[in-house]
């Protein structure tokens, strides 16, 4: 009997699994010892607690807890009665048939309602049908709930067939941070520069009204990923819709004159990525350039200043250009130093003297902001002032919500945010605990509602751009710790930071790690550690190299240098 059975292709375990299956169905259809409802529309599904319960953990936690949908026995669910339907004749029966028309509401369904086998299902009939006609779409619904295998064989599909998907809807329609990373992937299968602009123009064109705001952004991310000027403009004038709006022939204007003024580094091989410290002593000048080469691993020499900054300069970089402004001896002087061509330039001076402010670059200028003239702490500033690199004069372009000095900075999109600082605008004029945004394109400041977890200013609170966050270090009840904030919502605490100096330290971002530089220690010790921590790991580990000297207080930036002037170690 055995044998026949054995013969027959029958199992006593799948003859169970079937008997039950079959039966739990029979119990729904019929609607015997029910005690639940499902509600999808006008469709009712009568259901049993213990077999949605068993094999959901989203209805285990709904019927656990005491929600309405455990007390009332009814649950009413937004989607599609086709996709409940088939969802808990799955849960009953682990039967599916899943095809091309519905795998991505089932998947949804899936992750909404906690069914990992049927995701898993979903996921294989996904990753068995990846084509170039569906892998940007694939790749954009798996990565949304974090299914990375599947994801990364459809970004690979994306990469291998680029060329053949830019007429894809699917392509034409993502964000433009999604479109900027795949152009920038190594593994690109494509060598032809013409194009990847086409690309740009392509997905420009989709939407033209909506995402003209993108045009300069994009321009100049071709011009990072080494394409020339000469094929954008090309490309751009091949296009009628482009060829014939104002604003893009302006930014073509703009990046033609950037790419004349050498305003965009020069292939990477010729190029290191660089930390500059500006300064750092105690005593006596603080006129000296050093810069750590993160390829090469050492610190080396650049042509000093003309003469010494003194102390609360502001320093920032955009691409190969470095820039100095203000500073306890000259308030008013603005410097700049060229990576490709290896010496400084003295640009017009700023509109008011400034120390202790800070400066960033947005879309290719330059903002100052916040400061005071050095008379005393009453003449700090409301003005914020933008300098024109292509026209190489200044202009105010607005006001801050409140009069800070020494606050620290960190720009996300276009936005400018100053976290903490000197407010002048409060008796006592001490470290404050405020959030403030200035926003460069409607030019206005506003003070947040959000909140720092303490009263700080700039040398005690490091701020640093991750992708699409800011993350702030603060030293707290003696120790390191980070946040992450949104640009909206108050800071959010993500880990703690060994080996974190308590203030007047560097810090810039390294690939998708943070360096923190010298500073200050608990004990008030001036230190020459160099620490790397990464955010998302949460770990942090000390450079085995190390600063030339105890430094504090020091101007800093990452930028790009050629090589050829990268030849001096520090002594």
């Amino acid at each position: 009997m055995a044998s026949d059975l054995k013969s027959q292709g029958m199992n006593w375990r799948e003859k169970y699994s079937a008997d039950l299956a079959s039966g739990l169905l029979n119990l729904r259809c019929s609607q015997q010892y029910t005690d639940v409802e499902v509600k999808v529309g006008e469709m009712v599904f009568y259901c049993h607690r213990v077999i949605l319960c068993a094999m959901s953990e989203y209805f285990h936690m709904m019927m656990q807890h005491p929600m309405k949908e455990s007390k009332s026995g009814t649950i009413t669910l937004e989607n599609d009665e086709d996709v409940v339907e088939a969802v808990l004749n799955y849960i009953y029966t682990g039967d599916i048939v899943v095809t091309e028309q519905n795998v991505y509401k089932l998947f949804d369904a899936a992750q909404c309602y906690m069914l990992p086998s049927l995701s898993l299902q979903c996921q294989e009939f996904l990753t068995s049908g990846i084509t170039k006609d569906n892998c940007v779409g694939i790749w954009k619904v798996v990565g949304l709930h974090g299914c990375r295998e599947v994801a990364d064989k459809a970004w690979y599909e994306i990469l291998k067939t680029f060329s053949d998907i830019l007429e894809n809807e699917d392509f034409l329609q993502l964000p433009s941070d999604d479109l900027k990373q795949i152009l920038e992937d190594p593994l690109l299968n494509c060598s032809d520069d013409h194009l990847k602009c086409r690309a740009v123009v392509r997905w420009l064109e989709a939407d033209l009204d909506q995402r003209h705001i993108h045009i300069l952004d994009l321009f100049m991310h071709l011009l990072h990923l080494k394409v020339t000027f000469e094929t954008i403009n090309e490309e751009v004038r091949g296009s009628q819709s482009l060829a014939g709006m104002p604003v893009c022939l302006e930014h073509l204007e703009a990046i033609r004159k950037m790419t004349f003024m050498s305003l965009v580094p020069s292939p990477a091989g010729e190029y290191d990525n660089c930390f500059i410290m500006i300064g750092g002593k105690e005593t006596g000048e603080n006129k000296n350039i050093s810069c750590f080469s993160f390829k090469d691993r050492r610190w080396l020499e650049l042509p000093p200043l003309a003469r010494d900054p003194g102390f609360f300069f502001a320093v920032c970089s955009l691409n190969d250009l470095l820039f100095l402004s203000g500073g306890s001896v000259k308030r008013d002087q603005f410097l700049c130093y060229s990576g490709t061509k290896g010496v400084w330039k003295q640009f017009p001076d700023l509109i008011e003297e400034r120390q202790r402010h800070c400066m960033q670059t947005v879309k290719g200028g330059i903002y100052i902001l916040g400061g005071h003239s050095g008379i005393d702490d009453s003449t700090a500033t409301w003005e914020v002032d933008r300098f024109n690199i292509e026209q190489e004069s200044w202009d105010n372009v607005g006001q801050l919500a409140v009069r800070v000095h020494s606050p620290s900075v960190a720009v996300l999109g276009t936005n400018i945010f100053l976290f903490g600082g000197r407010n002048m605008q409060e008796t006592g004029r001490g470290p404050s605990n405020i959030i403030q945004m200035f926003n460069t394109e409607q030019r206005y400041g506003s003070k947040l509602d959000a909140k720092l977890p303490i009263t700080t200013k700039g040398p005690t609170l490091g701020a640093v751009t991750m992708e699409n966050t800011i993350v702030l270090i603060m030293f707290m009840s003696g120790k390191g710790v980070a946040f992450s904030f949104d640009g909206r919502s108050t800071p959010k605490q993500i880990g703690e930071v060994e080996r974190c100096p308590k203030k007047e330290y560097g810090i810039a971002r390294y690939d998708n790690k943070i360096l923190l530089v010298g500073g200050e220690s608990e004990e008030m010790r001036t230190l020459k550690s160099m620490v790397l921590y990464n955010p998302d790991s949460g770990v942090s580990i000390e450079l085995p190299e190390r600063l030339h000297f105890e430094a504090k207080n020091f101007g800093h930036a990452t930028m790009y240098i050629r090589r050829s002037f990268l030849k001096t170690d520090v002594a």
